[in-house]
């Protein structure tokens, strides 16, 4: 069934898989894997609450499910999990497990903390009516106030550690990221927990929805004269040769190949690019000179096309701060009358251009393996040109330098960048921005 297609491919459901090997192939028909975000039953319950005139059985919905469509396992771990999300759940899994919770999930527990879960007012904790509303929970068997319990949460931390320079011992600090084992007492762990759906967890729940949400719309409502530009970095790519010597295959001599990722939506036809450079630059010069030549192919292409929406996950250092200026500037020097750039809510940014950076990669392990040297970011453009349909563009470094000259030297910080969910530019250097997307208008 469609729907049911539809319903597990939304990003909010299942994740686009990133990496070059997880493909599946059924009847002839090779596809990029999906991996569940939920189980099948869970989801079933969530298609219902949000269709509830729809009559499909649990067993019709598995039946239906796209074989492309899987449930992780080990070898599907997530190596870009959210923070906030995965603390949370490891908290949840604990409570439940001692018996304090009656479900480990984050999405029904904040159901029970909420008056409404599709409410802003609820979710962001400013509801008068739930406001102040606390979780139920039992006793679990034996618990006492002196007994301890354990869980597992991800910290950031500074380390200090000495490097050796031109003969000299300097002392350098790393910020590096660690799961630890936590020790408490179960009321304490709670606390902890509850305090945290409170503070964060319900309003990134729900950015995570309404987002997925607004953009599904947009994808419905597109018009001839816009465009939806979803785009995305890959993790670079390590050029090699068909065979090595040991000094290049366990030295420094490798080079590396940054993929920038895009995927166009018109109101007729989808478009796949892929920019390769030598640069290591993910800064916002670096994005806009890659973009430059598909916003190009869309003046020459698809001339109607004048009103612009890009999605894109948030790094601050990428698509945020200096970004600003940029897309408020240079789309306008190329014609275009309208920009509305969405982000997605943190650590879930995952979509199709994931994708296009996977198939890249596994097409060129694919040549590796077949006696093709690639070693460097310009050979591997030539490998892969004759062989995809993603069109495919090379970034030079002074192309990139290009771009970084049109940055003033002093820009305005914009206070609360990191709640900003939307940014929207209709006048050249001037912009708008929402803590959560929307389009019911789109001149604004």
């Amino acid at each position: 069934m469609d729907i049911v297609k539809m319903f597990l491919s939304r990003d909010d459901n299942s994740r686009a898989s990133a990496g070059k090997n997880e493909t599946i192939t059924r009847f002839k028909k090779k596809k990029q894997k999906r991996f569940l975000s939920d189980t099948m039953l869970n989801l079933h319950q969530k298609l219902m609450l949000e269709m509830p005139h729809l009559k499909l059985s649990y067993s019709l919905f598995c039946r239906t499910k796209p074989f492309w469509i899987v449930a992780p396992n080990t070898n599907n771990r997530e190596t870009c999990v959210c923070k906030l999300h995965d603390n949370a759940q490891m908290k949840a899994d604990r409570l439940k497990h001692l018996g304090i919770i009656n479900s480990p999930s984050l999405s029904k527990v904040a159901e029970e903390l909420c008056c409404d879960t599709q409410a802003k007012a609820c979710m962001y904790r400013e509801c008068l009516s739930c406001k102040n509303k606390s979780l139920s929970h039992t006793t679990s068997t034996g618990t006492s106030g002196t007994e301890v319990t354990w869980w597992y949460q991800w910290f950031t931390k500074k380390e200090d550690y000495e490097k050796e320079k031109d003969g000299e011992r300097e002392k350098i600090t790393v910020t590096k990221t660690v799961k630890q084992r936590c020790e408490g007492s179960p009321e304490h762990l709670l606390e902890d927990f509850e305090r945290e759906m409170k503070a964060k967890v319900c309003k990134h729940l729900f950015n995570i929805h309404h987002q997925y949400t607004q953009l599904q719309s947009l994808h419905r409502s597109l018009k001839e004269d816009e465009a939806i530009l979803h785009i995305d970095y890959a993790e670079n790519w390590q050029c090699k040769y068909a065979k090595e010597v040991q000094q290049v295959h366990f030295g420094a001599s490798h080079r590396q190949t940054t993929l920038h990722n895009a995927v166009v939506h018109t109101k007729d036809c989808t478009l796949t690019f892929c920019a390769l450079s030598p640069s290591m630059k993910h800064d916002p010069p670096a994005i806009w000179a890659q973009l430059e030549p598909v916003l190009q192919f869309l003046k020459e292409n698809h001339a109607k096309i004048q009103k612009l929406f890009f999605i894109s996950d948030r790094p601050t250092m990428q698509y945020r701060g200096k970004n600003f200026y940029l897309l408020s500037t240079i789309p306008f020097q190329m014609g275009f009358t309208a920009v509305n750039w969405s982000f997605l809510e943190a650590g879930h940014g995952k979509g199709p251009a994931d994708g296009v950076g996977a198939t890249m990669k596994r097409t060129a392990d694919s040549q590796v393996a077949r006696g093709t040297d690639i070693p460097t970011a310009k050979a591997l453009y030539d490998t892969l040109l004759p062989l995809t349909k993603v069109k495919l563009l090379y970034m030079e470094e002074d192309q990139i330098n290009r771009v970084s000259t049109l940055l003033p030297k002093e820009l305005t910080t914009i206070k609360g960048t990191l709640s900003i969910h939307q940014v929207i530019c209709t006048t050249p250097g001037t912009i708008h921005y929402r803590v959560l997307s929307c389009f019911c208008n789109k001149n604004i």
